[in-house]
Formats: C-alpha cells, structure tokens, sequence
C-alpha cells in the first residue's frame, strides 16, 4: 500500500537531485510551509470573495445621502452616527403608539358605559 507523501514536490526532486538527510528534511520543512501558506491563501482569497459579495449587496452611499450626509463626510461614520438614532426614535414612536392606545381604549370602555 502506497501512502501519498505530504511534500511530493519535494520528493520527486530528490530522484534528480542528491541531497544529505538535513538538506532533505530542510527541503521537506520549506515545502510544508509553503503547502501551509498556500492552504492559508486559498482560505483567505475565499473570505475576500465572500466578503466583497456581502459588499455588493448594498449601496452605503445612497444610505448615508438618505440619513443626511454631507459631500465629503465619511458614509460609515455618518451611518453609524445616525442609525442609533434612528432607532431610539423607533423606541419612542412606539411607546407613544402604546399610550395613545392605551388612551383609546380607556375612551371607549368610558363610552360603553355611558350607553
């Protein structure tokens, strides 16, 4: 049985090239490195294309125009300025949503009794 070797290129050389065992262990170390840095690249040109998809997917600058910014103002700042913003007024229009419910219906149980 035939096990496939970790560093064939380095290997197939040594058939052509003589090496001492350092020189060959040295050569077998270098070519896992590279495999490994190869691996890494490979994962990391994988991530890039992912992330640049995720990029595509949005427009920041039609976003920071809608939330108010400025020629020249950074869009991730202005996003990140104006979107907790955005959302605490989310809060408050939904608690004044409740109390005006709340107030509704307090009207209609004082109109059921007055009938």
């Amino acid at each position: 049985m035939t096990t496939q070797s970790d560093t064939p290129r380095t290997d197939a050389q040594h058939k052509w090239v003589k090496m001492d065992k350092s020189t060959m262990a040295f050569a077998r170390a270098l070519e896992r490195e590279l495999n490994a840095a190869n691996e890494r690249n490979a994962e990391l040109e994988q991530w890039k294309s992912s992330a640049l998809a995720v990029e595509r997917e949005w427009n920041p600058n039609e976003l920071a125009t809608m939330l108010g910014g400025k020629l020249g103002e950074s869009q991730r700042v202005v996003i990140m300025r104006e979107v907790p913003k955005l959302l605490e007024r989310i809060k408050q229009l939904e608690a004044a949503l409740e109390s005006t419910n709340s107030e509704i219906e307090e009207m209609e149980r004082t109109i059921q009794s007055l009938s």
